[in-house]
């Protein structure tokens, strides 16, 4: 199962992704998402692949938490119950407590003896952390496009703010030109301090 375990919410993220690619690529995910439904006929052949393949992916998730986690649901029979107590007791899409401590994590971060590489990388996934925690839903195209830029422009200026002091000038030349942002800037920046 993945190699990233289930220790809480602040894990649940990067362990769903991990655990979904690992089952989608043996085309197991019908037994989490329940969209292959145990038969009512246990003995027939079909029911005793079922069973036999719902019990590999509960030992797949079982080994893929932590002793507490697994503690709590190893006594669910199907695989597909256990991904649905797990998503809604750790996936904490909308928790506000985890979006304020990612936005504080990104609000201090620096780069320090981390190479541009290395920071831009933490950076990185603190802002998918952020989005996953704190989704925004915007139905029109043009909305999404002004959020996509407004979004962009902010991650530049936490880019910028964060880079060691040797990069002083190139800071305040790149921070002068964002009023002249358009899309794919923070990509440009960011290969210019690398």
């Amino acid at each position: 199962m993945p190699h990233v375990k289930l220790e809480g919410a602040e894990s649940y993220a990067s362990w769903a992704e991990h655990a979904e690619t690992i089952l989608v690529s043996r085309k197991l995910e019908g037994y989490i998402l329940g969209t292959i439904e145990k038969l009512a006929e246990e003995s027939s052949k079909e029911g005793q692949k079922w069973k036999m393949t719902n019990a590999l992916v509960r030992a797949w998730l079982l080994s893929s938490v932590s002793p507490q986690i697994a503690k709590q649901v190893e006594r669910i029979k199907e695989a597909a119950e256990i991904w649905r107590l797990l998503k809604g007791t750790y996936s904490g899409v909308g928790n506000e407590m985890l979006g304020c401590k990612i936005q504080k994590e990104l609000q201090g971060l620096c780069q320090g003896d981390k190479s541009v590489v290395e920071y831009v990388s933490e950076l990185k996934r603190l802002w998918s952390d952020l989005d996953y925690y704190d989704p925004i839903e915007l139905e029109s195209g043009k909305c999404i496009e002004k959020f996509n830029k407004w979004t962009e422009k902010r991650r530049v200026r936490d880019f910028l703010n964060g880079l060691n002091p040797k990069f002083g000038n190139r800071k305040a030349a790149e921070a002068l030109s964002l009023h002249c942002y358009r899309r794919g800037k923070f990509s440009e920046i960011r290969s210019r301090h690398i």
